[in-house]
């Protein structure tokens, strides 16, 4: 979700479907994900609170698929944009984003191997980015909640 979706987002724009299963009541506990990156090369810390509560790390694995590690396990994260907003500030070698969109868990791994859910998210990201040169600074936001079973 991170470095390669805001880049995604600066060259071609927003693409987004809504994910199965996001609609329709549940009686699981909501969990709530956070995720901060402020480095162009380190990792993503991710903190869950909820039914799961760890600090961990978002491992990018295809355009559209996240691992969150933490000590017990991961889980598999499969997300779709729905809406991107961008606004560039030339002068100040800057662009400002905002997605949106929705999750759904497809797997976990140890303590996790059983989970299921699904949930909206909210990306903020602020990059410092001059005449087509790699961004330089980021800080980088995610926020996500939804019901969550661990089985």
């Amino acid at each position: 979700m991170k470095l390669r979706a805001l880049l995604g987002i600066a060259v071609i724009g927003a693409v987004g479907m809504v994910a199965p299963g996001v609609a329709g009541a549940s009686n699981a506990p909501t969990e709530y994900f956070t995720g901060i990156q402020t480095s162009l090369s380190g990792a993503q810390t991710v903190t869950a609170v909820g039914p799961l509560s760890a600090t961990g790390t978002d491992v990018d694995t295809s355009k559209t698929t996240d691992q969150f590690d933490f000590p017990d396990g991961s889980l598999t994260i499969r997300h779709h944009a729905i809406a991107t907003t961008k606004k560039t500030d030339g002068p100040a070698c800057s662009f400002v984003f905002l997605q949106t969109g929705t999750y759904v868990i497809t797997g976990g791994t140890g303590a996790y191997a059983q989970a299921s859910g699904s949930g909206t998210f909210r990306v903020h990201g602020i990059v410092a980015d001059c005449k087509g040169q790699p961004p330089t600074e980021i800080a980088i936001t995610i926020e996500a909640h939804g019901p969550l079973t661990l089985g």
